[in-house]
Order: C-alpha cells, then sequence, then structure tokens
C-alpha cells in the first residue's frame, strides 16, 4: 500500500526535476515539501508491523526495509551513468 506522502513527493520531485528555470525561492520550498513529505515513509513500518499476525512482524519490517534499500542501490549507478553520457 503507497502513502498518500508519497503521491505528495513524487509530484514535488517531478515539478524540481522536468520544469527548467525553476525560481531560487520556489526551489527551495518545492525541496523542502520534498523532504518533510518523505518523513511520512517511517508510517509505514508501524502500520505494516500492525497489520500482520506478530510472529510475521520481523519479514514485514524487513521486506519495507528492502524497498527503502532498493532506490539508493539502483539510484547510485543510473547517476554514473548519466554522468558519463554528459562528461
Amino acid at each position: 500500500m503507497l502513502q498518500p506522502c508519497f503521491g505528495l513527493v513524487v509530484g514535488a520531485w517531478s515539478v524540481i526535476i522536468f520544469i527548467p528555470g525553476l525560481p531560487i525561492p520556489l526551489l527551495i520550498g518545492l525541496l523542502l515539501f520534498a523532504g518533510l513529505a518523505s518523513g511520512g515513509m517511517i508510517i509505514s513500518f508501524a502500520f505494516i508491523k500492525k497489520s500482520v499476525p506478530s510472529d510475521l512482524g520481523g519479514t514485514v519490517s524487513g521486506i519495507i526495509n528492502m524497498g527503502v534499500m532498493a532506490g539508493p542501490m539502483i539510484m547510485q549507478p543510473a547517476v554514473g551513468w548519466v554522468l558519463d553520457l554528459k562528461w
């Protein structure tokens, strides 16, 4: 289940990435908003642990943590690839 904050974060980052030449105050506001809205992800740990039987609490925590780590795992090679293309 995706948290409502996820849509807000994706929306803010989409504006930051796809609209060139944003004024600095608007860019700072969007970055601040995206950072604060990202904090809503931590709620998913409590929500999921309470939604499954207690003996599966560790399993679902690991699955959620795996999702959190998949982003940086994919992002680092992707940024390196883009840098290699544009260098």
